[in-house]
């Protein structure tokens, strides 16, 4: 898909969720752009099948292990030294990949840029590049997503905390 930029695939291979349009994919910024969400593919017949509407750029994207599916999204605020504006606290939005509905969201770092959750789909981990954070949110109670712990990731010249592996401690 022209213009995409994080991709999850469902375990059976049947659909595809695609974070759409890429962030960088627009240098002229009057310019309108295309609807921020996630297009949903069906692989079988390689079309977009619905759109789940954010409100702001998506980066990241990642299915749990419960069929949930999370989307980092950025936000920027007006800056009056930036034409661009600077960056604002990202989201973590959660939706059902079943029936592609909305289930809740929790504020994250600046600029989410990649996600993973627990094997059993309990806990997202949410790295956040500007702020260089990483957040973990309890997904298990979809009423509050309370967030339970933000880890500060020290900046050594690099741009900030993106990369994500879950490694489970050994029983």
């Amino acid at each position: 898909m022209p213009g995409s930029e994080g991709l999850a695939v469902s375990a059976d291979g049947t659909q595809a969720f695609v974070a759409s349009p890429y962030g960088g994919s627009f240098s002229d910024i009057t310019a309108e752009r295309p609807a921020t969400g996630i297009r949903v593919i069906d692989a079988p017949t390689a079309s977009v099948v619905d759109t789940l509407p954010t409100e702001n750029i998506v980066l990241p994207v990642h299915l749990t292990s419960t069929g949930m599916l999370l989307a980092g999204e950025t936000r920027m605020e007006p800056d009056p030294t930036s034409p661009l504006g600077r960056h604002a606290p990202g989201s973590l939005t959660v939706f059902s990949a079943d029936t592609r509905k909305q289930l809740g969201q929790d504020e994250v770092g600046l600029f989410p840029l990649t996600i993973t959750s627990s094997p059993d789909g309990r806990l997202a981990y949410v790295a956040c590049v500007v702020s260089s954070t990483v957040d973990i949110v309890d997904i298990v109670d979809l009423e509050t997503l309370q967030s339970l712990a933000r880890l500060d990731i020290a900046k050594l010249g690099e741009p900030g905390a993106h990369g994500l592996a879950y490694i489970p401690r050994p029983a």
